[in-house]
């Protein structure tokens, strides 16, 4: 596996016999990569592995060697970025623009998700007709629009500006050498709700069923996905100390899953204690887990498998969201996305959102199957 690449290399790739180039950051990426390779019969490509940035250290990557090899020879190279720009220079950029008006052969796929990696998407266009698609990138990909530029706090001038100026660039030239988009989205947004999209759902769900082989024992499970940088780990610690004798009592055990970015020990050390409770981090992506342990229920707030499964697996999902207003220390950008997805989501009867802890508790009893009370 090759650790960097430049821009030259991008172009040595495009000559090569594949039928597509796929950039992605997380495994959430990397399955809908897998279920539209599949959806559309690719025989063979090129990943890159683009780091996730707020990381320093290996952690940083989060599709591993052994999740790439189960796929064997579909990838013709994967190649991990030292950063997430690529390296290299104009001059090279410069030397293939009379190939624009030549372009032939059988179109070359290039899958990404809206996230900024320079120009990776675009390079390839240089030289062969291009077909782009925006593969699904995780529950923050349907926020509105005003909740996205108040995530986006820029205090410096040039910060301001710069980065709308090289945005309105790349819009611009990739509309210039892309004129096919593809959107392979989970979800579809109609009168400001959020419908399955039936497409992706069921390649996706095919991916993992092909990939994941389910437990065959006899414990039961309920999981908690926790989600990152929403509410304090106290109140997840409260929470948990309310769900957990009645997960107990039911016969169940429960499994705490942990976003990839979450590194806080002292949280798993209140529960390494309690044998009914087990406790994961990045040992497995959220939605593998969930085809593995068949959940009676899942449990969470803000988290991407937290919708995935209740539509895709079809498991119900008590969401925690609204509980998480009743805290103070919830900041106005929360308390307004939980505004938004709660009205996204909440025609979906597998989605459950309780107002208060005894009616999540009661949520989470009605739906274990034969809980003996």
């Amino acid at each position: 596996m090759k650790r960097n690449m430049k821009i030259k290399t991008i172009f040595e790739i495009t000559d090569a016999d594949i039928d597509f180039i796929g950039a992605v950051t997380s495994s959430w990426h990397f399955d809908n990569l897998i279920a539209f390779v599949k959806y559309k019969n690719l025989r063979k490509g090129v990943l890159i592995l683009v780091p996730q940035s707020n990381m320093k250290d290996d952690s940083r990557y989060r599709i591993s060697d052994s999740q790439v090899k189960q796929y064997g020879g579909l990838f013709e190279q994967v190649i991990k970025l030292s950063g997430e720009r690529l390296r290299g220079d104009g001059l090279n950029i410069l030397r293939q623009l009379p190939s624009l008006w030549r372009r032939n052969g059988r179109p070359l796929y290039i899958l990404n998700t809206f996230t900024d990696i320079g120009f990776i998407s675009l390079l390839p266009c240089l030289k062969r007709k291009c077909i782009g698609v925006w593969v699904d990138e995780g529950i923050g990909r349907y926020m509105s629009k005003e909740a996205f530029v108040k995530t986006q706090v820029n205090t410096n001038y040039d910060d301001r500006y710069i980065p709308k100026l090289k945005k309105q660039i790349k819009r611009f030239v990739s509309d210039f050498l892309i004129h096919n988009k593809i959107e392979f989205f989970l979800y579809e947004k109609k009168d400001n709700l959020l419908f399955l999209n039936p497409t992706v759902a069921e390649n996706l769900k095919q991916v993992y069923t092909d990939r994941v082989v389910p437990n065959n024992d006899t414990v039961k499970n309920v999981i908690y996905f926790k989600d990152y940088n929403v509410v304090s780990d106290k109140i997840h610690t409260e929470l948990l100390n309310k769900i957990i004798p009645l997960i107990v009592e039911s016969g169940c055990q429960l499994i705490i899953k942990k976003h990839p970015n979450d590194i806080n020990s002292s949280f798993d050390e209140k529960f390494e204690d309690n044998s009914d409770v087990k406790i994961l981090r990045n040992t497995i992506s959220g939605e593998e887990l969930v085809v593995r342990a068949k959940p009676e229920v899942i449990i969470s707030g803000f988290s991407t498998v937290t919708f995935s499964s209740g539509f895709i697996f079809d498991i119900p999902v008590v969401s925690t969201i609204n509980l998480y207003k009743q805290h103070e220390e919830l900041d106005d950008l929360n308390r307004s996305l939980i505004d938004e997805f709660y009205a996204y989501f909440n025609h979906n009867a597998n989605l459950l959102f309780p107002n208060n802890e005894e009616v999540l508790l009661a949520d989470i009893k009605k739906n274990i199957v034969n809980y003996d009370n």
